[in-house]
């Protein structure tokens, strides 16, 4: 007998000349009379981990460290739920979890001469004060894709909300087709920005007259971390950037709920006059920028995070005009390409939509703070040999000999004199860097694809007319770098709003 419990044996005589066949039987009771060690638990019913507070964002809890084992058992360990995001040494007790969630550790003591098998479980709770969940939704009808508006096409679509994105190589999710989104046979993506994805919930309405009809079932993950037993419900739980779907056959949505953990939002301030403005990597960021833009002319402008196209028109407004150099210098001419986006660290000139911008707030960016100088600010763009132009965070005095230039009134370019105002430039801007010697009477600029467009014209000599205050002292030779007020250049009283 190997384990507790009651048995009947019963012993049965089969018949003789003599005697009638015959039965015996007793109940034998196995008892097992080795002691529980009710000593052997964990020295607390609970505990509590904050992976923001966690070495590389890995919590480590050391379970052999609070369990208390005063016979010395031998003891193993398991996790419940248990991932590749939430293991435990079998042996030793050291659990390592990565993301959120209650966990059940189990110590289990082996059975000895003396001590029964027994076992001790506490929870670990682990969160990340420093993250927040946010739920992005789409709803067939009102967030519609970027595809063909007709016959229910096949083909590439995808949508956009947030920071939150869902691509396809074969889907509908137009607008004209207001009760689902179709999911045709192909591969469906839906990633985020910021954060990480942990959970994914799609809700159909996919049974038709009592007969199911392209069901969520349909739909499976990659990482087999899907699930789906309902033709109108699945949900997705894990952890990760993008999450990739695969189907063989159509299944639709109606809504689909994307649950994001993302850093709590941050507020930074980048302010022009600054020479040292806070720079660090963070994802969602709320960045206000203390600078003020015009559509009047050419402003330059560099910023530590990115922004796509509905972000530059919906902080800049509708028709924002951007430019950016990216190293074109021929024959004298440098090359300005038209973009619509904006990207972390990147030099451009811009004319906002908007009659004036001032101290926007960005909210939701990811702030960048790599390949910085020592200064803090972006490494320069284009060839040392031509014309490079260099974005800045922080105010800081140009070189006066004539190497490193600005953009200045109507819309020229500029080498300071020497005079502090004059070298002064405001972060959140760009300047250009040509090598020493150069004639810079032969530079031009080609904003939109004829030279010299919008008297953009590298003129130093006729262009830099010194600005006087009304005191007589020389304050520059720009009149957009200064205060408000009245100076004088060209003999002329210029009023400075």
């Amino acid at each position: 007998m190997y384990k507790t419990g009651e048995v009947t044996i019963t012993a049965t005589s089969a018949a003789t000349d003599k005697y009638a066949a015959g039965t015996a039987s007793y109940k034998l009771v196995i008892e097992d009379n080795r002691a529980t060690d009710t000593n052997f638990k964990f020295a607390a019913e609970s505990y509590n981990a904050d992976l923001a507070e966690a070495t590389a964002g890995i919590v480590t809890f050391n379970a052999a460290d609070v369990l208390q084992n005063p016979h010395s058992l031998n003891v193993t360990y398991t996790i419940s739920p248990e991932s590749a995001n939430a293991t435990i040494g079998g042996t030793d007790g050291k659990a390592l979890i990565e993301v959120s969630g209650i966990y059940t550790i189990t110590a289990t003591a082996a059975a000895n001469d003396t001590y029964k098998e027994t076992t001790a479980t506490c929870t670990l709770k682990v969160t990340n004060s420093a993250v927040e969940e946010v739920s992005i939704e789409f709803v067939a009808g009102v967030d519609n894709g970027t595809g063909k508006d007709s016959d229910h096409a096949q083909n590439e679509d995808e949508m956009h909300k947030s920071f939150v994105k869902i691509t396809s190589d074969n889907a509908w999710f137009d607008s004209t087709q207001k009760d689902n989104y179709r999911f045709y046979a192909g591969t469906h993506t839906i990633s985020t920005k910021i954060g990480k994805i942990t959970k994914i919930e799609f809700v159909g309405n996919n049974i038709i007259n009592n007969k199911i009809s392209n069901p969520l079932t349909n739909l499976t993950s990659a990482d087999n971390n899907y699930t789906c037993t309902d033709p109108n419900n699945g949900v997705w739980v894990g952890s990760a950037k993008e999450v990739v779907f695969t189907n063989s056959s159509q299944a639709r949505a109606t809504k689909i709920t994307v649950t994001v953990e993302v850093p709590k939002a941050k507020s930074y301030t980048l302010d022009e006059t600054k020479t040292d403005n806070v720079i660090e990597t963070y994802e969602n960021a709320n960045v206000t920028l203390q600078r003020t833009l015009s559509k009047d002319y050419w402003n330059t402008f560099c910023v530590p995070f990115a922004l796509d196209a509905k972000q530059v028109t919906q902080y800049f407004g509708e028709g924002t005009q951007l430019r950016t150099y990216e190293g074109n210098c021929n024959n004298n001419i440098v090359y300005f390409a038209t973009v619509d986006n904006i990207e972390a660290g990147k030099p451009y000139i811009m004319k906002p939509g908007n009659a004036v911008v001032q101290n926007p707030t960005f909210e939701g960016v990811s702030m960048v703070a790599t390949g910085l100088d020592e200064n803090g600010n972006p490494q320069a763009v284009g060839d040392a040999s031509t014309v490079q132009m260099k974005g800045i965070y922080n105010q800081i005095l140009l070189k006066t000999d004539k190497t490193e230039l600005f953009l200045g009134d109507n819309d020229l370019f500029y080498y300071p004199i020497d005079d502090v105002d004059a070298r002064t430039i405001g972060g959140l801007r760009a300047y250009f860097i040509v090598p020493q010697g150069t004639d810079i009477k032969k530079l031009r600029a080609n904003l939109d694809g004829t030279p010299t467009s919008l008297d953009t014209i590298f003129d130093t000599e006729e262009s830099n007319a010194p600005v006087y205050n009304l005191q007589g002292q020389c304050v520059g030779n720009s009149l957009r770098a200064l205060k408000s007020g009245i100076y004088i250049q060209n003999g002329k009283k210029v009023v400075v709003k």
